[in-house]
């Protein structure tokens, strides 16, 4: 009971990717309801949270700067579907379709800059509570089919009334992850004409197992489509116990684990994007910041646990030397799954967008 009640206390924490919500959305932000039905915190046809105020300063080593603009492209090839993680703090099991603060910041933090390579579609839905699992942890795990339901609702709409037959790109983090991973066992991989639209699966913080998508393969090129990119991080100098949450085996089957830096496999450089309130040694004016060189990343299976193990790499420079996101040894840097390889999911959302357009 002590372990799932520090389970719980931390997941709680783990309200919007990056730490805080100093990158939250603009209080202008605006949603849509489409068919009377399915919210959407972000819509090609909206101004919203997924299109401005997400430009980013390039921190050297030196200290140097680079403000780097950000610029939603309207006319992308394909489409992202996204299905953010456990944010919610409305009362009950489920939350309602109201967005909030935690929806929009999160929603920045982990979609929105796909946006550049995509068009961004990102429902809302009545996720599992972070209420109800400090709570009732049983009662969680129940709220979580409403909160699929709702998930598939709003796949079906995209599919029949926003798709056209466009290429798509499925992404989510922790419980946002598992609803994807669900679509993608109950709805994609069976389905050949839906397998067919599938650009790629962004999983992150989960356990993923190839024998769940036989039709569904790893990534190990930036051009492949029809593939899955998935990882949960841990920090090098501390690897994941055999009781870690995510990267678990399913029986003697490992977790699967793509490295975003390095498809191929073995060991390349991140390219993350945090908010701006990282101390990070340098004057910054933008609501996101990049640190290009600091980190590393390998896929490595410690104790049963497949998971992406990131390497931290100071210098002599008025640069930060270090990033923040770790938790306990059984989650890792879970909180900042998404952040740290934000740099390299557009590089290969570019990529899979010209792969899939070229057929």
């Amino acid at each position: 009971m002590r372990r799932l009640a520090i389970a719980m206390a931390l997941l709680a924490m783990v309200a919007c990717s990056g730490d805080d919500d100093s990158a939250s959305a603009p209080s202008t932000t605006s949603t849509t309801v489409v068919d009377g039905d399915t919210v959407w915190l972000c819509h090609p046809d909206v101004d919203d949270a997924c299109e401005h105020e997400m430009d980013a300063t390039i921190v050297a080593a030196d200290g140097s700067t680079t403000v780097e603009r950000f610029e939603a492209d309207p006319d992308a090839p394909i489409d992202c579907f996204y299905v953010y993680p456990t944010v919610s703090n409305d009362p009950g099991a489920n939350s309602d379709l109201e967005p909030g603060a935690e929806e929009t910041s999160t929603v920045r933090n982990q979609a929105a800059r796909l946006g550049s390579a995509c068009r961004v579609f990102a429902p809302m839905y009545r996720q599992a509570t972070r209420t109800i699992l400090l709570q009732d942890f049983g009662a969680f795990v129940r709220a979580m089919d409403d909160a699929y339901d709702d998930v598939l609702a709003a796949w079906n709409h995209y599919l029949a009334a926003e798709n056209d037959g466009r290429g798509v790109i499925l992404a989510g983090h922790s419980q946002g992850a598992s609803h994807v991973l669900r679509l993608l066992r109950e709805e994609i991989n069976p389905d050949a004409e839906q397998r067919a639209r599938l650009v790629s699966a962004i999983v992150a913080g989960a356990s993923a197992h190839a024998s769940d998508l036989p039709n569904v393969p790893p990534c190990e090129d930036a051009h492949q489509t029809g593939c899955i990119i998935t990882w949960s991080t841990f920090r090098d100098t501390a690897p994941p116990p055999a009781s870690a949450f995510f990267g678990r085996p399913k029986g003697s089957e490992p977790a699967l684990c793509t490295n975003p830096a390095s498809l191929a496999g073995g060991s390349g450089g991140l390219h993350p994007y945090f908010p701006s309130s990282l101390p990070v040694g340098a004057d910054v004016d933008t609501p996101f910041v990049s640190l290009p060189g600091l980190v590393t990343a390998e896929c490595r299976e410690v104790n049963g646990i497949n998971h992406l193990a990131i390497t931290v790499h100071p210098d002599d420079g008025p640069r930060i030397d270090d990033v923040r996101g770790d938790l306990n040894p059984e989650w890792g840097m879970h909180i900042i799954d998404v952040n740290v390889a934000m740099g390299d999911l557009v590089t290969i959302a570019d990529a899979q967008a010209q792969a899939y357009s070229d057929g």
